[in-house]
């Protein structure tokens, strides 16, 4: 039985897949090259948190979380040396917060609140003892946040706080610490959602670079895939070119994947074996610092080892190199651009006029003039279609313009996508060919 992946359909697919996959990295670097200019995910990110902060029934947080001094250092402000290029100054938010960074903040924001709106010279506790709010602060911090609570306006912002409060006073020796992973916990799942919504947002600018894209190369997907059919020695380069550069991908991935996976067996004996290092003595309870120290940092290290793959939604940076040097090698090499002799430069002036032996669009010209053995040589399909495309008409010009929004829509998808298919699709190539 012969390879499945020999059919001509399926090795059009595989090298239309690793074409998108290339041009779609022209599609994602433009698209961060712009949102970093125009500071686009620092104001996504600061309108969500106004949604998340603000209640309406108290004031809104989200201009006091920015003049944080631990956010407000990350603004960046870029100012023009020219003065009349002054109106172009711009301010870029930061495009993303930790969850314990803006814990911590908003934690410290929250309690600015509470003794703002609290009298500062006395303050009455439960039993009724009056007492100045320095001595206030000897209560403990737990106290204090809870001044703070009460100082707000009732709303859902207040009930999920005193939640939170009421959570972390379970443990009052570590009552920050609960509290602060809490609010990061809490902030983090809401970065879900505004990831999602900002990827839903991008749709359609992606969809207007890839068409820009389309257009500067003349990326046209129903010509490519007729093409490819039509041209055997350049879909078998092609698709062994795809099988290439999926290797690549998949090595790094592969490298990615064992070195957490290894963290992952790392942390998951340490925490089998956490409740061996806090041992029971007659003073109290003791703990091992050292193998404590070792399981914190391995946790550290899982953690910004998944935040890393968490960022393969956009493009990592060796994935991004590999890409751009593919893409270097093959650009020249792709079956897209124009020419003068082709679609749709063609269509211009005189096709026959211009017409030149040694391009495609001619070929069905010339062979029609060819004498094998005294006859006519018979137009083949590929030589008929090339001959009618470049000599125009409104029906080819509806397939270019077709054929052109469908590359945009398909490069919008993105690179990661593309990544993705291309590793699934030249790995079951590989398992059906018993490699």
């Amino acid at each position: 039985m012969s390879n499945l992946f020999d059919l001509p359909l399926l090795q059009v697919v595989v090298s239309l897949i690793f074409i998108y996959a290339l041009l779609s990295v022209l599609v994602s670097l433009l698209n961060d090259v712009l949102a970093r200019y125009y500071g686009r995910r620092g104001d996504f990110l600061r309108k969500s948190l106004q949604n998340l902060l603000f209640d309406g029934n108290n004031i809104n947080f989200t201009p006091l979380l920015y003049n944080h001094a631990a956010i407000a250092r990350l603004i960046q402000v870029s100012e023009s040396k020219f003065y009349f290029l002054k109106s172009f100054n711009k301010t870029r938010m930061p495009s993303g917060l930790a969850p314990g960074q803006f814990a911590e903040a908003f934690i410290d924001v929250v309690l600015q609140i509470g003794k703002r709106e609290t009298p500062i010279e006395v303050q009455r506790t439960e039993q009724g003892i009056t007492m100045k709010q320095e001595e206030l602060k000897e209560q403990g911090f737990s106290s204090l946040f809870k001044i703070s609570l009460d100082a707000l306006q009732e709303g859902k912002l207040k009930d999920l706080l005193v939640n939170f409060h009421l959570k972390a006073n379970e443990d009052q020796g570590n009552y920050r610490k609960v509290l602060t992973e809490l609010i990061g916990q809490w902030y983090d799942g809401y970065m879900l959602k505004v990831t999602a919504d900002y990827k839903s947002d991008l749709r359609w600018p992606l969809f207007f670079m890839g068409l820009i894209v389309a257009l500067a190369l003349n990326v046209d997907s129903i010509h490519l895939a007729r093409r490819l059919y039509y041209e055997p020695n350049l879909r078998k380069q092609l698709s062994e070119r795809a099988d290439q550069y999926a290797d690549v991908l998949r090595s790094q991935s592969d490298s990615v994947r064992k070195t957490l996976e290894g963290q992952l067996r790392s942390v998951e004996l340490l925490n089998q074996h956490q409740d061996s290092l806090i041992k029971k003595t007659p003073n109290g309870v003791t703990v091992d610092s050292s193998q404590l120290a070792l399981l914190k940092k391995n946790g550290d290290f899982l953690k910004k080892s998944i935040d890393s793959l968490l960022a393969m939604s956009s493009i990592p940076a060796d994935q991004q190199q590999a890409a751009s040097k593919a893409l270097s090698d093959e650009l020249t090499r792709l079956p897209i651009g124009y020419n003068a002799l082709e679609a749709p430069c063609s269509w211009k002036g005189d096709h026959e006029e211009h017409c030149h032996e040694k391009s495609d669009c001619c070929r069905g010209n010339k062979n029609q003039e060819e004498k094998m053995g005294g006859s006519i040589h018979e137009e083949t399909e590929a030589e008929r279609y090339y001959r009618e495309r470049n000599a125009g008409g409104s029906w080819y010009i509806f397939l270019w313009i077709v054929g052109l929004i469908i590359t945009a829509f398909s490069l919008s998808l993105g690179a990661p996508f593309w990544y993705d298919l291309l590793i699934k699709a030249t790995g079951f190539k590989k398992i059906s060919s018993g490699k």
